[in-house]
């Protein structure tokens, strides 16, 4: 493993305790990938990255 790819595994370890920290959002909730699009549909923020959510157009369908 490179030494970017150890640092970009580290950022999302770290920012996924983040989240749980604050009760954003947990993997542990059965309703977890619900509860994510409505975060994002709702605040327009990805809550991984807290940075603005776009949507990408493949095959038709926006995808957060």
């Amino acid at each position: 493993m490179s030494e970017t790819e150890r640092a970009n595994r580290s950022y999302v370890i770290d920012r996924y305790f983040l989240m749980d920290s604050q009760k954003l959002l947990s993997w542990r909730n059965p309703n977890y990938m619900v509860k994510f699009n409505h975060y994002i549909l709702e605040e327009g923020i990805n809550p991984i990255t807290f940075e603005p959510a776009t949507a990408r157009k493949a095959g038709g369908k926006p995808i957060f």
